[in-house]
């Protein structure tokens, strides 16, 4: 089904622009450029500028179709065979099982996007739609699809309460602590000045939660849990020439039964990040980031504790709800010289509170990396990763895991 609405789209955009010409975009004129260039991501694992173009007769609406091919090849010492590392799931040290690596190769994560920029009467409008295949059988999975006029968006793109400007990983899972997720949402954004912007959005999420039944002897089981009111975050930020700063604030309604009534409960997170960056020659760039999220019944704003019903527990007789609070970390050095790119990353997340009735509970996390990227050609990257990742549980149980990443990837 998503490979025809995929068709689909692109054939309405092959037929609203049949009277454009394909331009390449070093070729288009300095607006249409700026235009392309500010709406790019930042982010490593999104694809770059299209290379090729499409501009109507008036020149006021630009089409590109874009992405790449992404070979993945992966080395693991603790036999996962996900293709990204996902620490909350490395077996533990003690498990009775025939330790053996996996040597896996993927290329799911090759991507496909289009965009449509363009100046209405109400604004200037950019729709764009991303997706790779890393569904079902290789099938389809969207990422991004939104629609953004001034400064309002609608659609499916990363929270608001994660910042873009984040440090480079091959990895697609990433820093255990990083927030950045996607999510539906309705977003606002404002810029003061060329240096300050603020934003606040409407996100609709999936939240879980801890339940302790009789039934499993004490061991807590995940359950999703509807939420009725969407999640809130606001953000506010700063950026110069050297600095990037960058604060957040999220938070969340929870109602949830208890017997013959509903109760509420209210969770939040906030976040803080710095970066700093600095020349020390013409073509040498060096930058070092810092990130600190503490969350209340919200554990899931960090990649390694979605969907492990870390946001809060409710006890068998569902008559209290406790939140449960969590923190991350992370930081980076970053070298960028020429072509070259290298990255190092240190990352840590830790449950806190007392839940010694659930030995098997997530505790902490911990996750470093270094990275290395080279431009071989105009378009096309080589790079090599080397991670390594640590779970621990409530009993103090761990379970280590290194990985070797090999990336080939060409963005057309």
């Amino acid at each position: 089904m998503k490979r025809w609405v995929i068709f689909l789209l692109f054939l309405c955009g092959m037929q609203t622009l049949s009277r454009a010409g394909v331009v390449e975009v070093d070729s288009l004129p300095d607006n249409l450029k700026q235009l392309l260039s500010v709406s790019a991501s930042p982010l490593f694992q999104d694809p770059n500028v299209p290379r090729f173009v499409m501009v109507d007769p008036s020149g006021k609406y630009l089409f590109g179709i874009g992405g790449y091919v992404s070979v993945n090849t992966f080395y693991d010492f603790n036999r996962l065979k996900s293709l990204g590392l996902k620490v909350n799931t490395i077996p533990l040290d003690e498990t009775d099982v025939l330790r053996s690596q996996y040597l896996g190769m993927d290329l799911s994560r090759s991507r496909l996007s289009f965009r449509l920029l363009g100046d209405l009467s109400i604004g200037r409008i950019n729709a764009y739609l991303e997706t790779e295949f890393s569904g079902a059988e290789q099938s389809l999975a969207l990422k991004h699809a939104y629609i953004s006029i001034r400064s309002l968006t609608l659609g499916q793109t990363y929270s608001y309460f994660g910042d873009q400007i984040a440090p480079v990983t091959i990895d697609p899972e990433g820093p255990v602590a990083s927030p950045i997720r996607f999510v539906p949402l309705l977003g606002y954004s404002h810029t003061f000045g060329s240096r300050f912007r603020f934003t606040a959005s409407l996100e609709f999420t999936s939240s879980t939660m801890a339940t302790l039944f009789h039934e499993a002897e004490g061991t807590p089981m995940v359950e999703p849990v509807s939420q009725r009111y969407p999640d809130l975050p606001l953000t506010l930020s700063y950026t110069d020439a050297r600095w990037h700063l960058f604060l957040a604030w999220n938070s969340r309604l929870m109602t949830y039964p208890a017997w013959d009534q509903f109760k509420r409960k209210y969770t939040y997170a906030v976040q803080l990040n710095a970066r700093y960056q600095w020349c020390t020659q013409r073509e040498l760039q060096q930058r070092i980031y810092a990130q600190v999220v503490y969350t209340r019944g919200m554990g899931d704003c960090m990649t390694d504790l979605q969907g492990g019903g870390m946001n809060f527990w409710v006890d068998p007789s569902y008559e209290n709800l406790y939140l449960i609070p969590a923190y991350g970390m992370m930081l980076s050095y970053e070298l960028l010289y020429g072509r070259n790119t290298m990255s190092v990353i240190y990352s840590r997340t830790q449950v806190l509170g007392d839940y010694a009735f659930a030995s098997e509970l997530y505790r902490a996390g911990d996750y470093a990396s270094v990275t290395y990227l080279c431009e071989v050609v105009d378009h096309g990257v080589v790079g090599v990763e080397g991670i390594w990742g640590r779970r621990t549980l409530v009993d103090g149980r761990r379970g280590n895991d290194v990985r070797v990443n090999l990336l080939l990837r060409y963005d057309f």
